[in-house]
């Protein structure tokens, strides 16, 4: 794409990095990149998959083309493309990953919006985790600010419901809570002092 009728090479070692040329038409891909992004995710091709190809700051990205880089990092970050659980994508600061995927089953949207305190809020998209197999996308939406909801913070928010709230949902819903902090040692105890 960028290589069409400019004098950018294929290999990055040979870019000619005094080009004006060069320089101008990395400027102009990096500002027209979010562009791409939204219509990538408006034709449904931002999945998580796509993910992985996108750069790290780690990766340590030739000083040439960082433009490229931070624009694509915070195109990520300002706007409504991280995919979520429930198959739309939003903004990073909207979008949580379970400390555990016990915790995803649980909250409903609307237990999730306030648990976070921020309306909209969606679990991460469940392709992408803190594992081997999906390392890179998860450190590629990690980077964009997508942020983890650990034990802590559901163990003090269900304090702060209460018991008759507790007990008012149904089966599936305790049970699911029940088996959350098994995965969590340290945080059990925390969860059995609430007065069910």
């Amino acid at each position: 794409m960028i290589d069409h009728g400019s004098s950018l090479p294929y290999h990055l070692n040979t870019i000619e990095m005094d080009s004006e040329w060069n320089k101008w038409l990395l400027i102009q891909t990096a500002a027209f990149l979010p562009t791409i992004l939204v219509q990538f995710r408006d034709a449904g091709m931002l999945t998580p998959a796509f993910l992985d190809i996108l750069p790290l700051p780690s990766d340590g990205v030739a000083d040439f083309v960082a433009k490229l880089s931070g624009s694509l990092t915070a195109a990520l970050k300002e706007q409504a493309l991280i995919p979520a659980e429930n198959g739309s994508h939003g903004f990073a600061k909207e979008i949580f990953y379970p400390t555990s995927e016990e915790l995803r089953r649980f909250p409903s949207p609307e237990d999730l919006a306030e648990l976070t305190e921020i309306q909209g809020a969606a679990w991460l998209h469940h392709e992408i985790r803190d594992t081997r197999a999906s390392q890179r996308r998860f450190d590629v939406v990690k980077a964009a600010g997508v942020v983890e909801i650990g034990a802590s913070k559901l163990i003090t928010w269900l304090a702060k419901k209460g018991a008759d709230w507790i007990k008012s949902k149904d089966d599936a819903w305790l049970l699911a809570c029940c088996r959350f902090p098994s995965a969590l040692s340290g945080e059990v105890f925390s969860l059995t002092r609430l007065s069910m």
